[in-house]
């Protein structure tokens, strides 16, 4: 992970070359520059599962924001930048104990 603590605070800035896009502790997209690739999509909460992107989508958000064009097959060499990146950060990632759950318990059910 990337501590942004001086972001929030005010105190500095974070310098990146990726953004995680995740839903919970999965990741679905990472976004490089004016690049952001697709491994899992998922139309809305709610629907059942996630569909996996194999291989990932690739959209150029500069020419593209509304993510309409898929050109993974044309620029293989940003897919391969932008995996590479994801599997940097993932080297960093540390799992930890839901916070949500330890603050608060499972009840039993009412009878």
């Amino acid at each position: 992970g990337c501590d942004i603590a001086p972001l929030l605070l005010g105190t500095g800035s974070v310098e990146r070359d990726a953004y995680m896009y995740y839903r919970g502790t999965t990741l679905y997209a990472c976004r490089r520059g004016s690049w952001k690739a697709h491994f899992l999509t998922q139309t809305g909460y709610g629907v059942p599962e996630p569909e996996r992107q194999d291989p990932p989508q690739l959209y150029e958000l500069r020419v593209d924001p509304g993510e309409r064009w898929n050109v993974a097959k044309e620029h293989p060499e940003v897919l391969a930048e932008i995996q590479a990146a994801v599997e940097r950060h993932r080297a960093t990632v540390q799992p930890v104990e839901s916070q949500l759950e330890a603050a608060l318990p499972v009840q039993p059910a009412a009878e």
